[in-house]
């Protein structure tokens, strides 16, 4: 996937912008201020899986759809969700450090 340079809206450098036309560190900072509202909320509870098959490791979700599904406790859980949880706690670790800049 090609990256597409820009001038965040944050620092105001020339940068590979990510989501929100903001960079990749300033996107952290962002993501991790209490000012930051996700577009879509996900929960466990919103993702329901149905038609599981679990040789395939497929499952119809009834937010997704058509899903990978992983091993979860006694059930299964849609890759949906795992996915995005691993997403959210390596961004926590990786901007753990960086002080979140105040909004005006």
């Amino acid at each position: 996937m090609a990256q597409r340079l820009g001038r965040c809206t944050d620092c105001h450098k020339v940068k590979p912008i990510r989501a929100r036309e903001r960079c990749c560190t300033c996107y952290g900072r962002f993501y991790l201020s209490p000012h930051f509202t996700p577009v879509i909320e996900l929960s466990a509870e919103q993702h329901r899986l149905s038609g599981v098959n679990a040789d395939a490791r497929t499952a119809a979700c009834s937010r997704c759809g058509p899903v990978r599904i992983t091993k979860c406790g006694n059930g299964w859980r849609c890759n949906t969700t795992r996915n995005r949880q691993k997403r959210n706690l390596r961004l926590r670790r990786r901007y753990a450090s960086v002080p979140v800049q105040e909004a005006a």
